[in-house]
């Protein structure tokens, strides 16, 4: 599944703005209460169901 174009992780915005991603985030929840609407980006505009990770999957196995 492709991205769409303008979806930055707030990883990558903090690389951008040499701040830490915990900044980024408080910045977008912030913004995102005064202003009422979302910011796009990866996880608000996917839908990023649970999976079973390399150590559940190894449980299974079991």
């Amino acid at each position: 599944m492709r991205r769409p174009l303008g979806a930055l992780t707030a990883e990558e915005l903090a690389i951008l703005q040499r701040v830490t991603p915990a900044c980024v985030s408080i910045y977008t929840r912030e913004w995102e209460e005064t202003q009422g609407r979302h910011l796009l980006r990866r996880g608000v505009s996917q839908d990023l169901r649970p999976t079973l990770t390399h150590k559940k999957l190894r449980a299974l196995q079991s």
